[in-house]
């Protein structure tokens, strides 16, 4: 725009020195071609124009795609905040658990050696034999000792029968139908067979611990639960094939 004013003046001020210096021909002539280089002008400007609209177009382009992709990013910033803020809060409700859980833990050592402390067996005071008391000889004893035995083996070898067949063919039961399945027949088949084959192999080992519990016991603790393998809970106290204890 600075540049064609100045074009313009200066083609005023030299049509005004050629009104006064030149004829009429020259002035005529000189008016058109001041007249063409304005035409020139303004098409260069016009041109000049078009361009500056389409960088301006452009701008406004480039300045829309950003203005989107910053606000995507917002967007996303926003998003990794909240699922920051979730885990932060997940994180904290895990410490939390974790205290709790450490201080029931506690609590139950505690509870545990309280009780072990209370239920510890106390010592059992050590009776003097029949020397150390000065009767030096037990008449009864002895006799215990020989009948103890005698009395026991069958008492034994019928209750350690009866008792082992009880625990081997109930365990035998519940493991044949947990074999078998969880449907009726298959529970039907594997208490059945496992019952009727837990029994058998129960009462023949059964009655070996019922022998060696009245032999063992009848001389050593004559007429005992234990001589008659009638010591502990009936079924479940009594493992025929256990001869540790």
């Amino acid at each position: 725009m600075k540049r064609t004013n100045k074009v313009v003046k200066l083609s005023l001020a030299a049509l005004l020195v050629l009104n006064f210096a030149l004829p009429m021909q020259v002035l005529a002539g000189a008016s058109t071609k001041m007249v063409e280089m304005g035409s020139e002008e303004r098409q260069a400007l016009e041109e000049c124009m078009v361009g500056l609209e389409e960088c301006i177009e452009d701008k406004e382009r480039i300045q829309s795609s950003l203005n989107s992709r910053i606000n995507d990013l917002m967007a996303q910033i926003n998003q990794f905040k909240s699922e920051n803020s979730n885990l932060q809060k997940q994180v904290g409700d895990l410490r939390m658990d974790n205290t709790v859980l450490v201080k029931k833990i506690e609590e139950l050592k505690t509870s545990v050696t309280e009780k072990v402390v209370t239920e510890a067996p106390k010592p059992v005071k050590e009776t003097k034999s029949a020397k150390e008391s000065g009767s030096g000889f037990c008449l009864a004893c002895k006799v215990g000792n020989v009948i103890g035995p005698v009395v026991a083996l069958p008492i034994g070898a019928v209750a350690g029968t009866v008792r082992g067949a009880a625990n081997k063919g109930t365990a035998a039961a519940d493991k044949g139908s947990e074999i078998m399945g969880e449907s009726l027949p298959g529970q039907l088949a594997g208490k059945l067979g496992g019952g009727i084959l837990g029994t058998v192999y129960g009462a023949v080992t059964g009655l070996f611990r019922g022998l060696y519990n009245g032999l063992r016991y009848g001389f050593t603790r004559p007429f005992s639960a234990e001589s008659f393998s009638l010591a502990d809970e009936f079924v479940a106290g009594f493992n025929p094939t256990n001869y540790k204890n």
